[in-house]
């Protein structure tokens, strides 16, 4: 284990209402290797899902339920419509430094941007990845600046949907579970799961069992009991790492295919997929980000400025959460691609 770093600071949380909504984010880092076509038909079946049957969501306050949103209609920019985010759950999976481009050109990513809505002026806030992650759940990189092991004293959203009684996840593949806090276990990188470096989860039993082994992902789509928010860690070679911007397409398109098979559990959900970071060379940190699934105009785009403080606001807001008063309190929402 490498030296910890512990860092402190002030918690501050608003808690509001509880939501109604489902969202999915993706996020991809470093890859390039072969591609399989998921297809348009499977996307679509996320997309339009059949009207959901009455099911609980697995203890969360907020019903699995609600109206789906159609994947049709026309394709638009997204310089226009200021219409709030409509979603029921979030799952956000990350992946591993490439580059917007170099992201873009895959098959599979171009093809869930073309069909969903792509966020064309979206930078991440540093290098190395671990700061992308703990802004993407925290509102702030609290320092943690090197990819060693860190303890945030501070608080996140996982806080934010406990007090709103909803439900979270971190899915993490190759995670060795009872609140592993080693630093690597095989493909496993604590780095890249970052809800295992708040002190208010490795200390706590009960916040701690919500970081579990990516195996559990399938058992909770099967029984429709995704929480209100997931976040999906692929091991290091299926985010890219150590592999390529290619190599992560697939694996997307092979996840992406799976999910499809489970119409009433992605009913409602929002799917983002974006990257924690470019490759190190990069000072403009551009990144590949889009959006499918519930709520969204198939085809739209936005150029406004985003970052991982503007995925975290989002949700913030759709959920009715609150914010960390943090750099997610002053976020651009996402915007322009709602229907």
């Amino acid at each position: 284990m490498k030296k910890r770093q512990y860092i402190n600071s002030r918690v501050s949380k608003v808690v509001t209402l509880l939501a109604t909504s489902t969202l999915l984010v993706v996020s991809f880092q470093n890859c390039s290797k072969g591609f399989t076509s998921t297809g348009a038909s499977q996307l679509a079946s996320i997309a339009n899902p059949p009207a959901a049957q009455s099911t609980s969501s697995s203890g969360s306050s907020s019903t699995g339920s609600g109206s789906s949103q159609s994947g049709s209609g026309s394709s638009q920019s997204g310089s226009g419509s200021q219409a709030s985010a409509p979603f029921q759950k979030v799952l956000i999976v990350v992946f591993e430094n490439s580059s917007y481009s170099v992201a873009l050109s895959q098959p599979f990513f171009a093809q869930f941007a073309k069909e969903g809505a792509l966020l064309t002026n979206f930078s991440a806030e540093s290098h190395p990845s671990q700061g992308n992650y703990i802004a993407l759940v925290a509102g702030d990189e609290y320092n943690a600046q090197y990819d060693v092991s860190v303890v945030v004293q501070a608080p996140n959203v996982g806080d934010l949907l406990s007090a709103s009684g909803l439900l979270w996840k971190n899915y993490a593949e190759g995670f060795p579970g009872n609140c592993y806090l080693g630093w690597t276990d095989g493909l496993y990188a604590r780095r890249h799961v970052p809800f295992i470096s708040f002190a208010d989860v490795e200390n706590n039993p009960k916040n701690c069992a919500n970081v579990v082994n990516a195996q559990q992902w399938a058992t909770d789509l099967q029984t429709n009991s995704l929480p209100a928010y997931s976040l999906y860690s692929p091991n290091v070679d299926d985010d890219g790492h150590n592999t390529s911007a290619a190599f992560a397409s697939q694996w997307f398109s092979q996840f992406m295919s799976n999910l499809s098979k489970y119409p009433n559990a992605t009913s409602g959900l929002l799917i983002i997929a974006t990257f924690d970071e470019a490759d190190n060379t990069s000072t403009t940190n551009h990144v590949y980000t889009a959006l499918y699934g519930a709520g969204i105009v198939p085809g739209s785009s936005s150029n406004l400025a985003y970052n991982h403080y503007s995925i975290l606001r989002t949700i913030e807001d759709d959920l009715k959460l609150g914010t960390l008063n943090k750099q997610d309190s002053v976020a651009t929402p996402i915007q322009g691609i709602w229907k």
